[in-house]
């Protein structure tokens, strides 16, 4: 939901917010086999758990206002027979207006990866954090 309120939406009927509620990521996340560190950010981070909401948000807030900088930014100048593809788990992506008159095709692939991020609602490291603490 949290993405969405960032987007502009403001109202939510009770079964949107049941089904929308926030699940717990990772901010830091290893993601290939030399170990390198990505960040979690977007639209979709809305508060760090455990630490306080208004700390926490405003940390995400500077990480975001960082990472958007426009060295860091690639935007597409569409032109006939383009593909593009990222992956979702390690760039921040996000669609932009287009002239529906021209039409465009668009497909998804999610290959087999990495497993949960999230175990039981806690995010995975701090749930493993949590599982050595009580053995």
């Amino acid at each position: 939901m949290t993405s969405r309120i960032k987007t502009g939406f403001k109202t939510f009927t009770a079964e949107e917010g049941v089904s929308l509620k926030p699940v717990p990521q990772p901010v830091v996340r290893t993601h290939d086999p030399k170990g390198r560190k990505n960040l979690f950010l977007g639209s979709h981070a809305g508060e760090v758990y455990g630490v306080d909401p208004e700390v926490g948000t405003k940390f995400l807030e500077e990480l975001l206002e960082f990472t958007t900088q426009p060295q860091f930014v690639y935007r597409h100048k569409w032109t006939v027979g383009d593909l593009v593809m990222w992956d979702n788990r390690r760039v921040m992506h996000r669609g932009r207006p287009w002239d529906e008159s021209e039409p465009r095709v668009m497909r998804r692939t999610t290959l087999v990866g990495d497993g949960p991020t999230v175990i039981d609602g806690v995010p995975l490291n701090e749930a493993e954090y949590l599982r050595q603490k009580a053995s």
